[in-house]
């Protein structure tokens, strides 16, 4: 069954080094006549992740099996976040850039463009993240201000960072071929921000720069 607890019909089960497999039917369920022994199963859908269980079949019984719930594969590009047994699209968010200048000296802040975005809403913990995304990644927490990046330059030309708290992200064991990410979080607001050395522009020059503002509550 899918996350709703709907039945999927078409899934192919099979019992790994062995010729023993079925579809299941319209109402999800499926019969194996195979040999006695302990088993790999695989669970497989073109639309699904797969999955794989270990089962002990005695020699001569029947072996009734627990429902088995399949996650979709999402379909379009960019981070999805899993939520019960689901993987749900992160909405895209801007980071927007200030500056002020007082003659050589500059102040530059990176902050949530608040009145452009929404921000998503998430548990405190671990997250698991489907890497769907054309370019590469930053996870940075942001100030009580919603700024994920401060930097200023002195009148002499030297510039100094102010704020940048870089998220630590885990790579996880693929899943038929997708990257998975591990990131645990604590209460507060932070910015998945596209990365190419540096935040990435909406356009050429433009102040404003592509990413996923998120909010962790307790």
């Amino acid at each position: 069954m899918d996350a709703s607890g709907t039945p999927i019909q078409g899934v192919k089960v099979s019992l790994q080094a062995a010729d023993c497999n079925t579809l299941t039917k319209e109402d999800g369920r499926f019969e194996l006549k195979c040999d006695a022994g302990p088993w790999k199963i695989s669970i497989r859908h073109p639309s699904y992740f797969s999955k794989t269980e270990t089962i002990d079949v005695p020699d001569g019984s029947h072996l009734a099996l627990a429902h088995s719930t399949l996650t979709q594969v999402p379909t379009s590009d960019g981070l999805h976040l899993l939520r019960d047994a689901s993987f749900i699209p992160l909405t895209p968010t801007l980071l927007e850039r200030s500056s002020n200048s007082n003659g050589e000296a500059k102040r530059r802040d990176f902050c949530v463009a608040r009145n452009k975005s929404v921000p998503n809403i998430v548990s405190s913990g671990t997250l698991r993240l489907l890497d769907r995304t054309t370019t590469p990644w930053r996870m940075f927490r942001m100030d009580p201000a919603g700024c994920a990046y401060r930097d200023s330059r002195s009148q002499e030309g030297r510039w100094v960072v102010e704020h940048r708290d870089r998220t630590e992200v885990s790579l996880e064991p693929e899943i038929d071929g997708n990257r998975i990410h591990g990131v645990k979080v604590g209460p507060g607001s932070y910015f998945i921000a596209e990365w190419s050395g540096f935040f990435v522009p909406t356009a050429p020059k433009a102040s404003t720069y592509k990413g996923y503002w998120v909010q962790v509550q307790d």
